[in-house]
């Protein structure tokens, strides 16, 4: 709007914007958690209480990862179809969400030996498919490439005094 501004009015504006003002609209659970019952959020890499297994799985290739989400009983299940381990279910340490959360690492092990053997994006199409949350980790190659990034034009090359062309 400020540049609009300018554009119109040849004027600027003082702006004054807070990025951690900004980015704590992505805290407001921990925020509400702390301001009533005085809870300070732990840290805890990829788990969440209310997802299991819910974590980046390892894949084929040179540092490729798959992030997966499981919700819901009947996700759960199609889980186990996926990965080939329909015995999971009956399983006493996974039958249950209480049961999977407090035998959450060795499930991400299990998960973790199915998923090596598999693309990052072999194991997307396949959770998906199933109906279960699912994405590919991406790296930068992946960012730069993506046929929507691509389409929407993100990236513009621009040339520079001093390093020449370059993507921004």
């Amino acid at each position: 709007a400020a540049l609009e501004y300018k554009r119109r009015t040849g004027k600027g504006q003082y702006l004054d914007l807070s990025q951690l003002e900004l980015s704590t609209i992505f805290l407001t659970t921990p925020i509400l958690d702390y301001t009533v019952n005085g809870n300070i959020m732990q840290r805890n890499g990829n788990k969440v209480t209310f997802a299991v297994p819910h974590n980046a799985y390892p894949c084929h290739g040179d540092d490729r990862w798959c992030a997966i989400a499981v919700l819901t009983d009947d996700e759960w299940e199609s889980l186990c179809q996926v990965i080939g381990k329909p015995e999971l279910l009956t399983d006493s340490r996974f039958a249950t969400f209480d049961a999977r959360k407090d035998n959450e690492d060795e499930l991400d092990k299990i998960i973790s030996g199915w998923s090596a053997n598999h693309t990052a994006e072999r194991v997307e199409t396949m959770m998906q498919d199933a109906g279960i949350a699912a994405s590919v980790v991406e790296n930068m190659a992946d960012v730069f490439n993506d046929p929507q990034i691509k389409h929407r034009e993100f990236f513009q090359l621009l040339k520079h005094s001093v390093i020449g062309e370059h993507n921004y």
